[in-house]
């Protein structure tokens, strides 16, 4: 890609991740909390156990803090700075994975893989939200394109990275920061029976570097707080909320089946067909290359493990989003125009008229709640692309 394309990108990027930010009012009240807790730790002094209306607060680890406190030592008690921190990390998560897509395809495809996270609903939204996603969406991914990197690599040193990020995902979310992409790697280790990579790992120095990073604030709180802290912390903020559903209507088996569908969106709908071609070559199945199941491997954990828990919010499976759109950059980059055909704007037109059904019968059924001008835009989308499809 040109370098004229870069800079209108990245430009793009900035806008949309910055512009604005100061006239998005805090009114959530997840936000809220998050917001007001970083403003007490400014205001206390206290940067090293999270409270909230004078009461110590053990929701979530305290990077996001720190990070949303800094943001209001630097601009001061506003929206902006709320938001500051957020849109640093997305617009980090952008630039890891251009960064990526060129370390494992190339150029043309890092710009496509960019441009699908980029103008992704999901993205847009919680780069701009007060709330610890956007910085786990960097972290989370950091560790398993680092791994991958090592992996596929001469240069065993990406290990170090992997183990940083866990830590840093562990003290921004907790120990789903390490499980969930140690569950990953450990599964395709096993798919590609690679076992012997693990002496490669550097499993010693590499898990010294992770307690280092990530131990010392839990021992602290710990030695502070005791039972408090791993009671509600461990207890009910993790173990009950994988157990207990908080929102029992929405513990359904297609929840995040249609969550993703909208976060993708509206890139979505070249799902179906990447899918099928990653398997389907020369007119047989075959297996996919290791880079291909690792991305799927990827993907489909997050999916599955969440969709498993008994506490569903919309967020928690965005970090699936990396790996999707690394596949959907690689097939538009392979593709080029004929995914703009008259066929394929057919299927896609199709396609939101289902999204469309079916995101309204939710809407009606009080399931994924997503607001009603999401639901026009879908109507409107599924009709202009039949319309176009069959001019």
């Amino acid at each position: 890609m040109s370098r004229k394309s870069w800079t209108v990108f990245w430009l793009a990027a900035l806008l949309l991740l910055f512009v604005f930010n100061g006239s998005l009012l805090i009114t959530d009240s997840v936000e809220s909390n998050y917001a007001l807790t970083a403003k007490e730790m400014v205001v206390s002094g206290d940067w090293l156990s999270p409270q909230i209306y004078g009461q110590y607060w053990f929701d979530k680890p305290v990077f996001f803090y720190w990070l949303t406190a800094l943001g209001f030592k630097i601009f001061g008690f506003t929206e902006f700075a709320a938001r500051f921190f957020p849109s640093c990390f997305g617009l980090a998560g952008l630039g890891l994975l251009i960064w990526g897509a060129k370390k494992l395809f190339d150029d043309k495809t890092a710009f496509y893989s960019g441009l699908v996270l980029l103008t992704s609903v999901e993205f847009f939204l919680i780069s701009k939200s007060v709330i610890t996603d956007a910085i786990l969406f960097f972290f989370f991914s950091a560790v398993l394109l680092f791994l991958y990197l090592g992996y596929s690599t001469p240069q065993k040193k990406y290990y170090y990275v992997m183990y940083a990020g866990a830590a840093l995902a562990t003290l921004t979310k907790g120990p789903i920061g390490f499980l969930l992409p140690g569950l990953i790697i450990f599964l395709f280790l096993a798919v590609t029976k690679s076992w012997q990579e693990l002496k490669q790992m550097k499993l010693c120095s590499g898990t010294l570097l992770f307690l280092i990073i990530g131990l010392p604030w839990y021992l602290a709180m710990i030695s502070l707080h005791g039972d408090a802290f791993t009671k509600t912390f461990l207890g009910t903020h993790n173990l009950l909320r994988a157990t207990v559903s908080e929102h029992p209507r929405d513990n359904v088996i297609y929840y995040y089946t249609l969550v993703n569908i909208l976060a993708l969106f509206p890139w979505s709908g070249f799902l179906p067909q990447c899918l099928w071609q990653k398997f389907r070559k020369q007119g047989s199945w075959q297996r996919p290359d290791d880079l291909t199941v690792f991305l799927l491997l990827w993907a489909a954990i997050v999916f599955v493990f969440f969709q498993n828990m008994a506490t569903k919010y919309i967020t928690y499976t965005y970090p699936l989003l990396f790996p999707a759109a690394l596949l959907l950059g690689r097939y538009l980059a392979v593709k080029g125009s004929r995914v703009f055909s008259r066929g394929y704007l057919l299927f896609h037109g199709l396609f939101y008229a289902v999204l469309a059904g079916a995101v309204y019968w939710c809407r009606f059924k009080g399931i994924a709640p997503v607001q009603d001008e999401f639901l026009v835009l879908l109507t409107a989308l599924a009709g202009l692309g039949l319309v176009y499809a069959v001019k």
